[in-house]
C-alpha cells in the first residue's frame, strides 16, 4: 500500500481545522457555555418569569422542565428564554424548541446528527493492516 501524496499546506490546515472544530471545541466550549447560560437565566429570564402574570403554576412548570430535559437530555435554559412558562405554550410545543446546546454541541459539530465518530488527530499516520 503506497502512502498518499502530500496534498500541501492548505489541505493539512483544512483537516486540522475540521478536527479542531468537531473534536476539541465541543468538549471545551461546553464548560464555558454553562456559566453564560446560568448568568443569563438569573439576570434576564427569571425576572421576566416573575413579572409575567400569565405564567403556569409551579407544578406545571416543573413538569414541563422534566419533559423538556428528558426530550433533549440537557438543561432546559431555552424553556425560559422562549417563554415556555406562559399558559398558552403547551408542554409539547415547549419540547419542540431546539436548545442551543443541542444545536451547537450535537447537531452542528460533525454534521453527523449527534453521532460521534472517533477520528485520528492530524499528522498521525494510519495503522497498516497485515
Amino acid at each position: 500500500m503506497r502512502p498518499t501524496a502530500n496534498r500541501g499546506f492548505n489541505h493539512r490546515q483544512a483537516v486540522t481545522e475540521e478536527w479542531f472544530r468537531t473534536q476539541v471545541l465541543p468538549r471545551v466550549s461546553g464548560a464555558r457555555f454553562l456559566p453564560y447560560q446560568v448568568r443569563q437565566l438569573l439576570t434576564e429570564h427569571l425576572p421576566a418569569l416573575l413579572r409575567d402574570a400569565d405564567r403556569k403554576s409551579l407544578a406545571r412548570i416543573t413538569g414541563d422542565l422534566v419533559k423538556v430535559s428528558a426530550r433533549w437530555r440537557c438543561l432546559p435554559f431555552h424553556y425560559f428564554r422562549y417563554g415556555g412558562y406562559r399558559r398558552e405554550v403547551s408542554a409539547e410545543r415547549a419540547c419542540s424548541y431546539l436548545p442551543e446546546s443541542a444545536l451547537f454541541h450535537r447537531l452542528l459539530p460533525g454534521g453527523q446528527g449527534g453521532q460521534r465518530r472517533r477520528r485520528r488527530p492530524p499528522g498521525r499516520p494510519r495503522r497498516r493492516r497485515s
